[in-house]
């Protein structure tokens, strides 16, 4: 199956960008979801603050391929009060989505998850076959969301989900980049050889992984946990980044 025309929310996102860019370069025309007019790697625009209003029923007519990206976010100091807003954002603005998609006759649907949606993880390596038991309110506003997109009776032919670790790359603003501010500053104390690993991915193989998805029929209806097929340690993170700036380490 081929991608000839994508709606992508979250399209003026790092990794949104990234794959826009990517969509163009491969002939497909793309219509973004924008909170506010701007210029970017799509062909068409649609202006819509989802925190605050309806979609435009308009929004998914003459798209076969919709790539959801745009959500509340993982936030480091995320309390329970949340709660309402990562469900209304996450899990309730899918379903209107999916809705939409469905009336207008998209045949395939991408959903970008987070492993926060299968919960904190432990000493063992968590698969796509391990239960779900997401600890956040972000992590459970993605998980039934992601159950939302995987219906098999929501009117979408093809629907898939990736779930993200840590995406790298450049133009990111989260957390990496923070980290990599205050080494270059001086503010970022020495660490000990710590042992635990986590997974990350680059965005450029964020983008692959989605245009696969969305093509293969053997992803249909599957769950995918994306890396770049190594483990990190916070230490080896931290060596690295002082290698790149030309720093010895204290």
């Amino acid at each position: 199956m081929t991608v000839r025309a994508a709606l992508v929310t979250g399209a003026s996102g790092f990794i949104g960008r990234h794959l826009c860019h990517a969509l163009q370069q491969r002939g497909v025309r793309v219509r973004a979801l924008l909170r506010q007019p701007q210029p970017g790697p799509w062909d068409q625009q649609i202006i819509s603050d989802f925190k605050e209003q309806q979609l435009p029923e308009q929004s998914c007519q003459g798209i076969d391929t919709l790539f959801h990206l745009a959500a509340k976010v993982h936030a480091v100091d995320d309390r329970e009060e949340d709660a309402d807003e990562h469900d209304r954002l996450n899990r309730q603005f899918t379903a209107q989505l999916v809705a939409l998609a469905a009336q207008a006759g998209v045949g395939r649907m991408l959903f970008f998850s987070s492993v926060k949606a299968m919960g904190e993880g432990g000493e063992q390596r968590l698969s796509e076959q391990d239960p779900a038991s997401p600890t956040t309110a972000y992590g459970r506003s993605k998980l039934a969301a992601e159950q939302l997109v995987l219906a098999r009776d929501n009117g979408i032919a093809h629907t898939a989900v990736l779930r993200l670790p840590l995406v790298y790359g450049p133009t990111n603003k989260g957390n990496l980049p923070r980290m990599i501010a205050a080494i270059r500053r001086r503010r970022w104390p020495p660490l000990p050889p710590l042992t635990n690993r986590r997974s990350m991915v680059h965005v450029e193989d964020v983008v692959q992984a989605a245009l696969l998805a969305v093509e293969k029929e053997q992803a249909n209806r599957s769950i995918y946990l994306v890396t770049d097929g190594r483990d990190y340690s916070t230490t080896e993170i931290y060596t690295t980044i002082l290698s790149a700036l030309g720093r010895p380490q204290p």
